[in-house]
């Protein structure tokens, strides 16, 4: 810019002083002329035409200096300019970049934006592993489509070349070294230029790319060398993060299920279907009380799996060998329901002709497990809480004091505390039945487990003439609030194998009343505060994407536009297994 600046200054110099002595010299011509001295003025015009031959002469130097100097600026903007849309895109891409997150997705992007932005006609991305070996690629040509046959269309010594020195190579065919006029894949390509960069984090080589042009476009220039090494660098560290992430993937999932198989194989919860958080939260508390011989209040709603728990706790304890004993106390009479629990001798009341064992006495050495415990009379509760505490009993009529080893496990769907404040039901029985207490979540608090427990049930029921179910009918059966929970949900299963004309159930094997209640929106809970509904809705629209998906974490991750890593500390906070 300089140098035309001084060029032009000098150039209107040089016109001024030559219009200034072109004046005097033709006052000088005119006076000449009018004194008729012909000589003088002969003289006069020949130095004009002199001066004027050399003034063209000088201005057509000063002329062809500035243009030459117009065309160096023009390239310079010109080069200014393309290394600003490079910046643009390096940053565009940059952030495009940060967002993917699934390793094909990402090289896939990064050779459309490469091969775009560098007018490359063809372009080559390799992700190695660990060992060295080929564990993702891509192929683009300028047009953004796939190539057909990659193996025949690269320059394979030029990559040889930047893997052997893990270091960038540009290579022309003003530039051509002999190693590589010997190797005829460049003149065979009809190759005009190959730009060939590693693609390295923290000294770890994690693949490599290629891009070439062909001899009817100029050659790739340092600053397409400079873009190309700061996009493998950007490259680099998402495909680093991403590797680190899929490490972390698998990690949890390789601990959520060792967690849940050792539970299995170590206890006998074979028939607890399930995988949520919440379920594997019970079985780990149902593993630590089994072996001991504590009493054992199961709260939860009908239909959830109390007496499940409360067996597993059995078979899984050391009295697994002797008899697991259940009474549901809403299921009996109140004036029979004593008789049944401790037993009667001939003649306590009429029609007692012989002595009949309770169920305190039949639990003996095992497990007496007395379900809707929250049903039983204020008077009978007084005597339970003396078999409780002193581990004795008497039968109707009888004088006898016997004494029992048993393990009581109880369990209800009411809640306890509020019976006792109306005076429904004694508190020290209350405290004496809840030494440890397990809460089972309803079934509409762990719909992850929906899917796991319809397969259970349609293998149970299906007499091998059922094998599937629609995911329109899983979708109802996941958006269904499940009152009845698991019990319910059993017994649709039951009936649509029985009434299913085919393989596979379908939504109008469904009970009317069901798909007439379900709404695929999301159920607002009442009374819950702001984070509680917040979480919640967050668990519930999570766990609906994951079915979408088949439960594959990454791609469910990717819909829902979260960071992996972010994503599986999400469901351990939530917590959603697999």
């Amino acid at each position: 810019m300089q140098n035309i600046t001084e060029l032009l200054d000098d150039l209107n110099k040089k016109l001024d002083e030559g219009f200034k002595d072109l004046s005097a010299r033709f006052a000088d011509l005119n006076n000449s002329l009018a004194r008729k001295d012909y000589s003088r003025a002969e003289t006069i015009l020949s130095a004009l035409f002199k001066t004027y031959m050399e003034s063209h002469r000088l201005t057509n130097s000063h002329v062809v200096q500035l243009g030459s100097d117009i065309k160096k600026f023009e390239n310079q903007v010109e080069t200014i300019a393309a290394e600003k849309e490079q910046f643009k895109a390096l940053y565009n891409s940059g952030m495009s970049i940060s967002n993917k997150n699934e390793l094909q997705g990402l090289i896939t992007f990064a050779m459309d934006q490469i091969t775009y932005h560098l007018r490359a006609e063809r372009g080559f991305l390799i992700l190695v592993d660990e060992t060295g070996q080929k564990e993702y690629f891509v192929s683009k040509n300028f047009d953004g489509q796939n190539i057909n046959d990659p193996a025949n269309e690269v320059c394979t010594s030029v990559i040889k070349k930047t893997l052997d020195v893990l270091q960038p190579v540009k290579i022309d065919d003003d530039s051509m070294t002999d190693s590589f006029t010997k190797q005829g894949s460049f003149v065979r390509l009809g190759l005009r230029s190959v730009l060939c960069v590693p693609i390295i984090y923290r000294k770890t080589l994690l693949g490599v790319v290629y891009l070439d042009r062909r001899d009817d476009v100029k050659s790739f220039s340092d600053n397409d060398l400079s873009f190309l090494m700061a996009f493998a660098k950007q490259t680099a560290f998402r495909v680093n993060e991403l590797k680190e992430m899929k490490n972390v993937q698998h990690e949890y999932e390789r601990r959520d299920r060792s967690r849940l198989q050792e539970l299995r194989e170590k206890y006998n919860f074979k028939e607890i279907v399930g995988t949520s958080e919440k379920l594997v939260q019970i079985l780990e508390l149902s593993a630590k009380v089994a072996p001991t011989d504590v009493p054992i209040l199961i709260l939860g709603e009908s239909g959830t799996g109390k007496e499940l728990i409360a067996r597993a706790i059995h078979f899984n304890s050391d009295r697994f060998d002797r008899k697991f004993i259940a009474i549901n106390c809403a299921a009996i009479p109140s004036d029979l329901l004593e008789s049944e629990l401790f037993g009667f001798d001939p003649g306590a009341f009429t029609g007692a002709v012989k002595s009949k064992l309770g169920k305190f006495e039949l639990a003996h050495q095992g497990t007496l497990f007395l379900d809707e415990i929250a049903e039983l009379s204020v008077n009978l509760q007084a005597k339970i809480l003396r078999v409780v505490q002193t581990k004795e009993l008497e039968r109707l009529g009888s004088t006898e004091t016997r004494r029992i080893d048993i393990r009581i496990i109880s369990a209800t769907n009411k809640k306890l505390d509020a019976l006792i404040k109306e005076g429904k039901f004694r508190e020290d029985l209350y405290y004496r039945l809840k030494v440890v207490e397990i809460v089972v979540p309803p079934l509409r608090d762990r719909k992850e487990d929906i899917q796991l427990l319809i397969n259970y049930f349609i293998q149970k029921y299906s007499q091998n003439k059922i094998t599937s179910i629609s995911d329109e009918a899983v979708d109802i059966l996941e958006h269904y609030q499940w009152d009845g929970n698991i019990r319910e949900l059993e017994n649709v299963i039951q009936r649509a194998a029985i009434l299913s004309s085919t393989s596979t159930i379908q939504s109008n094997d469904l009970p009317l009343e069901i798909i007439a209640k379900v709404d695929s929106g999301y159920k607002i809970k009442n009374k819950i505060s702001l984070e509680e509904a917040e979480k919640d809705f967050r668990k519930w629209f999570i766990v609906r994407t994951l079915r979408k998906v088949n439960n594959n974490k990454t791609k469910a991750a990717e819909l829902l536009g979260i960071n992996r890593t972010h994503f599986f500390r999400m469901l351990n906070q939530l917590g959603i297994s697999e």
